[in-house]
Parts: structure tokens; sequence; C-alpha cells
């Protein structure tokens, strides 16, 4: 897909804070009817299947999940670990730009080693080459440029593609024996160490040692 239908326009919209900080800023980028049509099947399509490939700690764009899970979780394991004077850390891992820090290699490999089709992923492609877009500032178009990464922030696929794409990160919290998490009362021995709402982390950790361990998982 080529040509116009590969363009976006890019508006900024205000969050909160120093207006002249361009980190305030949300971009969303605005998408021709045809791309959005063919993102919004393959997003079907895809959806059907996250539950099977996204662990329960994630609750973003999965069906049956909400963000409340997370919000409970959170609560609730405060409340006991205060209640009991028990060590609990809970800790917010802040993900600048990760949006747009998506490396389209990778991507397209783990999809393909979590078993989507060649045919799945040529069309995924289809959308991702020779994407362009241009920022719209007050009215006026700037200059078009050429994408090489990320996923935009307005495509009906961008938050599926996303939490595909931080999976084995969150893994790889999971499977680390250094990152302790926090004692499911009545569970038998269950332990949660992340919460994941998209790009938001939250790690339930029981000591320091396991932030050190979490922390250099995190910049590796």
């Amino acid at each position: 897909m080529r040509g116009s239908s590969a363009s976006g326009v890019i508006s900024l919209l205000f969050k909160k804070g120093d207006n002249t900080d361009l980190g305030n800023w949300l971009p969303l980028t605005m998408l021709f009817v045809n791309y959005k049509l063919l993102a919004r099947v393959l997003a079907d399509h895809m959806g059907t299947v996250l539950p099977h490939l996204v662990h329960v700690d994630q609750t973003c764009g999965v069906a049956g999940r909400s963000v409340r899970w997370n919000l409970h979780l959170l609560r609730d394991a405060i409340a006991w670990a205060e209640d009991r004077n028990l060590p609990l850390m809970v800790v917010c891992l802040d993900q600048a730009k990760t949006f747009e820090r998506v490396n389209w290699g990778f991507m397209f490999r783990l999809l393909e080693r979590l078993g989507f089709s060649q045919v799945f992923v040529g069309w995924l492609r289809t959308l991702y080459t020779g994407v362009g877009s241009v920022v719209s500032v007050n009215g006026h178009l700037g200059e078009a440029f050429s994408l090489h990464s990320g996923v935009r922030q307005g495509c009906p696929l961008s938050p599926l593609l996303y939490i595909l794409y931080m999976e084995p990160l969150a893994e790889a919290f999971r499977a680390d024996p250094g990152v302790q998490g926090f004692l499911v009362p009545g569970s038998g021995g269950l332990r949660v160490n992340l919460s994941q709402y998209a790009d938001d982390t939250t790690l339930l950790l029981d000591r320091g040692a396991c932030l050190v361990c979490a922390l250099g998982i995190f910049q590796n």
C-alpha cells in the first residue's frame, strides 16, 4: 500500500503540564479510510487469539479483560500488606515514547514465532511498507517524512501489536526468580510481580534486591 493510502496526518493532542514542552503532547495519526478498514479487519482477526498469547497481567486490548483488574490488584495488594505489616514495593515504570520506538523487524519476527501465518504477517508488512506522515500545526501541514519504526496511535492495530511486542519483556520479569512478587493470599503460593495496561507497567516486589534485578532486565 503506497502513495496516499500509506500516509497519515499527525495532530498533537495536549495532555497536561507545560504546553511548550513537546513531551506533554500526544501524537494522534489520522489515516485514510481504506487503510483503517484493512487495519480493523486484521485487528479483529488478531483479537481472537490474543487471550491465548498475552498473559493475564496485561489487560489492554484483550477481550474479556479490564483495567479494573489492575486497579483492584494494586488496591488489594497494598491494603493486605499494610494491614499485616508485610514488605511490598510498588514500582511504576515510565516508558517514554514507547509506541514510537517499536522496531518493525523484531515485531514481524515475533509474530511469526507466535504462529501468525505468512499471509497475515504479509498484510501487516503491507501496512508498514513505504509509510509516511505529515504534521498538522494550526491547520497547516508540514513536509512529509518517512517512518521506519513505531506503531501509529490512531490505528486500530497499534495497541494489539504493542502488547504483543512487549510480551517478551514481561515474560522475562515473570520468569526471573530474582524478581519475587507479591504472594497472593489463599493462592497456594502464587506470586504476582507485574501488572500492565498497554505501556503502563507496575511491579509488585517483596524486597529491594528484586528491584535491582528487575531494573537490570528492563535496561537490557
